[in-house]
């Protein structure tokens, strides 16, 4: 192995290193004590050190993020088998609701904070959720091809199942349904009565 490419290894490796220490950090104490100093201290480097491979915090951030939506997208198709499109998108919305639910801070740092997106340049892709959009976008262009839902544009489709599935989602993350709770009912209970409803209305 020549030297460029041991540089290579054990950079990637340091990255790597910081970025597991970072995610850890994230998921056990929070955005606000994910902090570049106490990285630094975790992993027994100087913060000064950090800055050799990543820019900024919110660069870290932006590839913890590309970890989440990794995690987001194995989950999404081990929940997918081979059924007719329309029961693939209703079962496909119950388990983005379900990690939405299970992994609140993966959650968050996939669609809630800004944070991470500040380590996007305004003239490049978002490209960590290109994948997870993808497989969305085949499922209901699949759907429109048999004709098993009312809608005629898939991209139109996507933004207005995707928005009702965040917003269901979000809103519960951020406890903004604890209004609508009763004796009876979880907020959650709410939630998977919404998506039924919806999920319903859209089938041909």
């Amino acid at each position: 192995m020549g030297i460029a490419e041991r540089k290579v290894r054990k950079h990637n490796a340091t990255r790597k290193l910081i970025l597991g220490t970072a995610l850890d950090l994230y998921l056990q104490e929070g955005l606000e004590n994910t902090t570049i100093r106490k990285i630094a201290q975790k992993i027994e480097y100087s913060p000064t050190a950090i800055y050799l491979h990543y820019q900024s915090k919110n660069g870290i951030l932006y590839d913890m993020q590309k970890i989440a939506f990794d995690f987001l997208f194995k989950y999404l198709s081990a929940n997918q088998v081979q059924e007719s499109p329309y029961l693939r998108l209703k079962k496909f919305g119950k388990a983005y609701i379900d990690f939405g639910l299970k992994y609140p801070k993966y959650y968050d740092l996939m669609f809630i904070l800004r944070s991470p997106m500040e380590g996007v340049q305004e003239d490049q892709p978002f490209k960590n959720c290109r994948e997870t959009y993808a497989f969305m976008l085949g499922i209901m262009t699949d759907c429109i091809s048999t004709g098993e839902v009312k809608y005629t544009d898939p991209q139109t489709a996507l933004l207005q199942y995707w928005a009702i599935l965040h917003g269901l989602t979000s809103l519960n993350i951020n406890n903004r349904l604890s209004v609508i709770a009763t004796d009876e009912w979880q907020t959650t209970d709410f939630i998977y009565q919404a998506w039924e409803v919806y999920i319903s209305s859209v089938q041909a």
